[in-house]
This record gives C-alpha cells, structure tokens and sequence, in this order.
C-alpha cells in the first residue's frame, strides 16, 4: 500500500530488546505498511537484525542506555541512561518539524514519561499512548511516596490525547481505575511469527519464561511440583526470565522454594537471548502461566502459542480473549493454588500426544488470523488517521 498521501507520524520508545522490542520494531513495521510514514525514534534494536527495514521508515537512533549488549558498571549504566533520556527532548523536537502525531509506547521513568509528554503538548503535538500494563505490577517509589506515584500515573493517562490498551479488560481498568474512559482504543498485541515452530515433543517438560513477577505466581508454580512429587515421573520445569525492575526481590522469594526440587526444576534467570529462548520452546511440551490479577495482553502466551505449544494458562486479561478467539489450553483454576496449577499440570500429562498436537496447531491457526499484524497496523492508521 503506497505511503503517499498518508499520516504521517513519529514512533517513540525507549526499549531496545527483549519482547518490547519486538513489539515496536512489529508495529513500526505494520504502520509502514498500512500506508504511514514513520520517524522510528528508540534506541539500537537488539540483536540487530530487529531493525525494521521499510522505505517509509526513517530511522532515528537514540543512543543506547544503561542496558543491552554494552553493560558496564552501575555508575556508567546511570550516565548512558542519562545521556539517552536528554537526547530524547532535541530528536523529539526536531521530528515534531514534519508531523504532530506521536505514538508512544513503554517509558524509562514515570516522571520522564510526564516530562515527556507535557513537552509534546508544548509542542502542539498529537500524542497517541499504547499503554501494555494499566496498572503497574508493583510500585516503584518509596512507600511513603506511592501516593504520588499513583497521581502521576494517572496524570500520564490524561495527557495523552488518545490512549490504546492491548485488551478489553485494560480498558475497563482504566476507566475503572484511573478515571480515563474517552479517547480510549483496544488493539490487541500482535502474534510474533518466528517461523521457529518446531515439533512438540512427547514429552512432560514445562516452561515457565518472561520476567519473573508476583501475579505470575511461581512459587505456586514450584510448589505444585513438589506436590506431585513421587506420583508424576518425567515432568520437569524450567523457569527462565529476568527479574522485574519494579519487584527485584520476588525471585529471592522463589528461590528459597527450590530446596529438594533438584532434578525437577532447573532454572535460567536473566536477559533471556533469543537463540537461547528457541531451543528452551523447542524442548518444552507446555508452556505455564498461572496468572493472576492481570488484565493485560500476554506476550508470553502469544509467543508460545505461535511456537506450537501446549499452554497451561490462566483466563485473565488478555489471555481470556485469546481463548475467545480460538486458544485452546488446558485452564488452571482460579483461585491460583499450588493444587490448582498440580491438577492442571496432571490434566495435561492426561492428555495423548496426538490431542496435544492438535490443540497446539489449532491455537496457533486461530491466534495468527485474530492477531494479525497487518490488520493491527491498518487499525492504527484508522485511530490517528481519525
């Protein structure tokens, strides 16, 4: 479809790897080819061959922060950091030259966020806001001050002019929540096709993998195999994932329930790379999410549906509609419990290989049609164009 003609917009996001870049590096992608033409502001994707490569991309490069591939020590991370976030407000301007629309999605820190988008409205820009998590996994500021944390969170959902949630239950935390109901747009998450999608092993090797948050409830997750302990031969766990900034100490948590679980749970925590994300889904037969209190899209979910695995899921937030539109998992009963995740887990081993194969193929038909990138792109166009 031609650009010419087209809105014109300038892209924003901080992220540079991981599964936010991946969504970015897509929507970018999906905009350019629903007609936009794009200033793709953010900092080096990696690995590298993320860029996304479209003539009606112009391409803006941040410099990279105190993450990714270049490390460093903690004083050297703070000043990159700040060195990228500065750089933001010229390139910001300087694009504003060409279009007044601005899509932003994920942000450093919330008061940068409010800074940023206070410098948009001074700018007589149009802001258009993806927000992924409505209400925040855990707090950031100190307790004392959470009060105000709460205030400018709400504050980033007023300024934007239009804001777009991942799924039907954000939109209703956000009208319900944080008093934000007009303006208000659901997009689903696109489905990442990796063309990685490899046999699913006839095997009971289960995968817990993304960063390692409280409402993903894995110390349950741990102590529901150590229930089945003795009665469950051959099932084994991995949990692979980074800790969440705003809840670094949950893993510690989980840690001290690894006692005795040697040869059942084995673990990988940390940036996860992509080559090594590959072989862990190829390995696995199910994918567990024992979600709870969440009302976002699962990136998680979508990545191993499209990888042809079995999930072991929840039906909160968005992974309730992707079961609408055609997933097909093996549920685990809320309230979330050790026994509930263990009775899950035994309804899957329950399962024949040829059973698993098919609800795998399935999910995975049903989620590429209903999360389509080219679809999701057009309707992007469709809420800035508009």
């Amino acid at each position: 479809m031609s650009g010419e003609g087209g809105v014109r917009l300038c892209l924003y996001s901080p992220v540079s790897r991981g599964g936010a870049a991946w969504f970015v590096s897509a929507l970018a992608m999906a905009m350019a080819d629903a007609g936009a033409q794009i200033d793709f502001i953010a900092p080096p994707l990696e690995p590298a061959n993320r860029e996304p490569v479209h003539p009606h991309i112009h391409r803006i490069f941040l410099p990279r922060g105190g993450g990714g591939a270049e490390g460093g020590n903690r004083f050297v991370r703070a000043i990159r950091s700040v060195w990228r976030i500065a750089s933001t407000f010229p390139l910001l301007t300087r694009s504003r030259i060409g279009t007044r629309e601005f899509v932003v999605t994920f942000y450093d820190w919330l008061p940068i966020q409010i800074a940023q988008f206070l410098w948009f409205r001074m700018l007589g820009a149009r802001i258009t806001y993806i927000v992924h998590d409505v209400t925040p996994h855990a707090w950031r500021f100190p307790p004392g001050l959470i009060w105000l944390e709460k205030r400018l969170q709400r504050l980033s959902y007023r300024l934007p002019h239009r804001v777009v949630t991942l799924t039907q239950a954000a939109r209703r935390d956000l009208a319900e929540n944080w008093r934000r109901s007009e303006g208000v747009y659901v997009i689903p998450h696109g489905a990442f096709d990796e063309g990685t999608s490899s046999p699913l092993p006839n095997s009971d090797s289960l995968l817990v993998f993304g960063m390692l948050r409280r409402n993903k409830n894995i110390v349950e997750a741990i102590e529901a195999l150590r229930a089945m302990h003795g009665e469950a031969p051959g099932v084994e766990m991995v949990i692979a994932g980074a800790r969440h900034v705003e809840d670094m100490g949950y893993w510690d948590e989980c840690a001290t329930h690894l006692e005795g679980m040697d040869g059942y749970v084995r673990t990988e925590i940390g940036f996860i790379e992509e080559d090594r994300l590959r072989l862990l889904l190829g390995h696995a037969s199910a994918v567990v999410l024992p979600y709870d209190d969440f009302a976002s899209a699962s990136g998680v979910a979508i990545l191993a549906a499209m990888s042809g695995r079995v999930l072991i899921t929840t039906d909160v937030g968005g992974i309730g509609e992707l079961i609408a539109h055609g997933l097909r998992p093996v549920l685990i009963q809320r309230p979330v419990t050790k026994h509930s995740i263990a009775d899950a887990i035994g309804r899957f081993r329950a399962l024949p290989q040829d059973e698993r194969v098919n609800m795998a193929r399935d999910g995975r038909a049903a989620i590429s049609d209903y999360l389509s990138w080219d679809r999701i792109g057009r309707e992007y166009i469709r809420v800035i164009g508009g």
